[in-house]
């Protein structure tokens, strides 16, 4: 599944179509999750980033976890209960991995 319907309707990524393209959009997306992802490595030597890195995991993933209301059809109805594709649950334990770092740079 593309990135797309998830960003534009979402209320807080939605004006990024209307500043730039499709492609530039998923670049930026790419290059702050790459930038996020080596401040998580370098915190493993430099224990003052783990906050940083904390608070850019907990963004990309209360972000990603938001898709989840805002994306129209993310739901089906299954015998009356509602059923995702599961594919951005998975987020949850990314979630607690950025409070755990949030939590850790504390001590």
């Amino acid at each position: 599944m593309a990135i797309k319907p998830l960003i534009a309707n979402h209320p807080l990524s939605s004006w990024l179509y209307k500043l730039w393209s499709e492609q530039m959009v998923s670049n930026i997306v790419g290059i702050v999750e790459i930038a996020v992802a080596i401040l998580i490595l370098l915190s493993l030597k430099f224990r003052q980033l783990r906050r940083y890195a904390g608070i850019g995991v907990c963004i990309i993933f209360t972000m990603t976890l938001s898709y989840l209301f805002t994306t129209p059809n993310m739901f089906k109805h299954v015998d009356g209960v509602p059923v995702t594709d599961f594919f951005i649950l998975k987020d949850i334990l990314f979630l607690g991995f950025g409070i755990n770092l949030l939590q850790s740079a504390k001590k």
